[in-house]
């Protein structure tokens, strides 16, 4: 483990043990993070503005 993963308390570095509690977007999330070093998310639009990713 080098120095930034020891520091870093993000979900992907640091086992919470509360995997069971997320959800299952969250979990694939974090499985396409795993794999293949990161992820896009789609934010759909909403009254305050358009969609994005």
């Amino acid at each position: 483990m080098n120095q930034a993963e020891a520091l870093c308390r993000c979900i992907l570095c640091h086992d919470y043990e509360d995997s069971a509690d997320l959800h299952p977007m969250e979990l694939t999330t974090i499985g396409h993070i795993q794999q293949h070093g990161w992820s896009v998310k789609m934010i759909p639009e909403d009254d305050e503005g358009p969609s994005w990713a």
